[in-house]
């Protein structure tokens, strides 16, 4: 957060970001011009180049009269956020609730409303008609900047003193509709979510999506921004909103919406379509979000945080490799199943001696039907090039089975099979064509002939986790049947974890049927940005071929709320 000070000369100074510790502040609650060419904006004080616009002067206004309140500092939207960085806008919007909750003063500069000498009654009916009439009351982000402030004061076109909250409430409820416990702090919790979204019934945004956005902090919500989205973000409201319930309570006398389009009524419509909804369905109707949206599970588990080896996921079985530190000098398979929902423990000491020159993975390598696990061998092997060791699952991970391959070792990315049992390179770094490459040695030549050597469509990046994972997609673009055989393609997924533009994790995938040359899957999830753990994508919530599309998941196993490892799993 930056706040504004006065100079000398009354020269805005923007303060450095306040993270740990905030100043007491002013907050302008105000409504916009016609566009950034009316608004003083960050890159204004920056260069100091605003001074001309239109906006400058209500500024001014907030700066003067915080210091005559005996405050130093003040915050404005239009300049002390920097609206380029889509990170730090999506943060800004997901705090704003809070920003004006903890302001020391809120002053709503009213520029349609005729200037007052005074709160005289002679006063109030010189300028009721225009405050009745203002833009204020019929703006969606003013709804918040009016309901958390605990001191609002409302100010005339020449900055004259209208009236505080307090005082004016009775005139506020009259446009407003909003009860007056509403207006005189008590919590919202006090007030349930249908109610709290019919305040916004009839407020307008400049864009479809910032209508939703502007309920985040009314709401409790947190929800990454996707700007162009328009009216899915309804959708994703919905299902924030039908996450939050799902954590707090399962009983379905929780408050919700009715169907998918009925938060996008309630919020397009008019009032009269509030009376249809009830309260009942909300969980009922939990999947309609956008992909990587729905938080399908959330738990702890019987396994104490540890990071001796890797955390990964066979079939729907939460597997810990564990590849050091090991009680007899050999690399242990500790394995919790999704039926007990990762209640129960299984170990298992495997005939690996403990190593650490290559990947560690569990694959069904010997085709029976259970996972085996994989040792890819990618440094110090006898003639330099990689070998797979494989001990079979049925066998308790005792035998092993032995392959060298005709691919050189290499350390520029991830090695893992795919699907089909084949070896699969992907290339992250100094790759010849400057893009993220594949490269894959088939199974069926015992790995001595390679499949593929593709450059993708991703650019290089290592913000993240690559991966490989079976596609729901056929050769001809078209998805397969629910149902179906598995295909025989794999797509290349990206589980982007830092230096996001949404400010979430985000999912992109290119599609194996198109050689990885498409993206069909580019968005932010609900899951914020987060290291304590492992990233990746897998069959989880359904099994088998009725699950088209992998789920997100994240296995947390540092700094978790419930002291042990924690599996969080969102569905597409």
């Amino acid at each position: 957060m930056r706040l504004l000070q006065l100079g000398e000369g009354d020269e805005l100074l923007l303060t450095r970001d306040l993270i740990n510790h905030t100043l007491p502040y002013a907050i302008l609650s105000h409504t916009w011009g016609q566009g950034d060419d009316d608004e003083v904006l960050f890159h204004d004080i920056i260069n100091k180049t605003g001074k001309h616009k239109p906006g400058y002067q209500k500024i001014l206004f907030c700066g003067r009269q915080a210091r005559r309140d005996g405050l130093d500092y003040f915050w404005v939207d239009t300049c002390c956020i920097d609206k380029t960085s889509s990170a730090e806008l999506s943060e800004a919007i997901n705090s704003m609730y809070r920003w004006y909750q903890n302001a020391q003063r809120c002053y709503v500069y009213l520029s349609d409303v005729l200037p007052s000498s005074g709160p005289s009654e002679k006063d109030l009916s010189h300028w009721k008609p225009s405050f009745h009439q203002s833009r204020w009351f019929n703006r969606g982000w003013t709804l918040q900047e009016l309901i958390a402030p605990r001191h609002v004061s409302f100010f005339s076109s020449d900055g004259g003193w209208l009236g505080d909250k307090q005082s004016l409430e009775q005139e506020i409820h009259k446009i407003t509709s909003i009860p007056v416990p509403a207006l005189q702090g008590v919590s919202l919790s006090t007030f349930d979510t249908e109610e709290r979204i019919s305040w916004s019934v009839h407020r307008t945004t400049t864009r479809a999506e910032d209508k939703a956005y502007s309920l985040l902090g009314i709401l409790g919500i947190h929800m990454p921004l996707i700007y162009g989205e328009g009216e899915e973000s309804f959708d994703r409201l919905r299902a924030a909103l039908s996450s939050q319930t799902f954590g707090k309570s399962q009983a379905t006398q929780t408050t919700g919406l009715d169907s998918q389009a009925d938060l996008r009524k309630l919020l397009l419509e008019d009032q009269s379509i509030y009376s249809h909804f009830s309260q009942r369905f909300l969980l009922e109707n939990f999947d309609i979000a956008g992909p990587y949206q729905r938080r399908a599970l959330s738990t702890g588990t019987q396994f104490h945080p540890e990071d001796n080896g890797i955390w990964t996921f066979s079939k729907a079985d939460l597997v810990f490799i564990k590849t050091k530190n090991t009680t007899n000098g050999k690399v242990e398979v500790h394995r919790s199943t999704f039926d007990s929902r990762f209640q129960d423990k299984i170990s298992i000491e495997s005939c690996f001696n403990i190593e650490d020159n290559g990947t560690w993975l569990m694959q069904d390598y010997t085709g029976d039907g259970t996972p085996d696990l994989v040792y890819i061998k990618t440094k110090n092997t006898p003639d330099g090039n990689v070998e797979i060791h494989a001990a079979s699952g049925d066998t308790g991970y005792k035998q092993l089975h032995h392959r060298r391959t005709n691919m050189r070792t290499e350390d520029d990315g991830t090695w893992t099979m795919d699907s089909n049992g084949d070896l699969v390179y992907i290339k992250t770094r100094n790759t010849g064509s400057g893009k993220i490459e594949v490269h894959v040695l088939s199974k069926a030549s015992n790995y001595q002939t390679f499949s593929v050597h593709q450059a993708t469509t991703f650019n290089i990046e290592n913000d993240g986790v690559w991966c490989i994972q079976r596609s729901p997609w056929l050769s001809n673009g078209s998805e397969q049947a629910t149902g179906s055989a598995p295909s025989r393609y794999n797509d290349l997924y990206y589980v982007k974890t830092n230096n996001t533009g949404t400010g979430t994790v985000e999912v992109h995938m290119a599609t194996g049927c198109s050689d990885w040359s498409q993206h069909v899957i580019h968005v932010g999830s609900n899951f914020l940005l987060e290291d304590d753990g492992f990233w990746l994508m897998a069959y989880i919530t359904q099994q088998g071929a009725d699950q088209q599309h992998p789920d997100l998941v994240y296995i947390k196993t540092r700094n978790t709320g419930s002291g042990s490892v924690e599996v969080h799993v969102n569905r597409y």
